[in-house]
């Protein structure tokens, strides 16, 4: 039987794919996501995570979106563990 964790996009592993259940911070760092599609109920794929605070990398739709860890760490997904 698997679990459904919600978790931040940097915790989440290489490779795994997930569904945003809630995205954090203030009215600029919302935006600023909005502005990558990157919103609740999108579901996407974490490619890549450059080493120690470096940028994710993620596949969302038909798109490959580099996210800084800072703005990485205010998206909650759900993913199975």
């Amino acid at each position: 039987m698997r679990i459904k964790e919600n978790i931040s996009l940097t915790s989440c592993k290489n490779g795994h794919a997930c569904k945003i259940v809630a995205v954090l911070g203030d009215k600029q760092v919302k935006g600023r996501l909005e502005a990558l599609g990157i919103r609740k109920g999108k579901e996407l794929i974490k490619k890549t995570q450059q080493p120690g605070n470096g940028p994710v990398i993620v596949v969302c739709g038909n798109f490959e979106i580099a996210i800084g860890y800072e703005l990485a760490q205010n998206v909650i997904v759900n993913v199975e563990v």
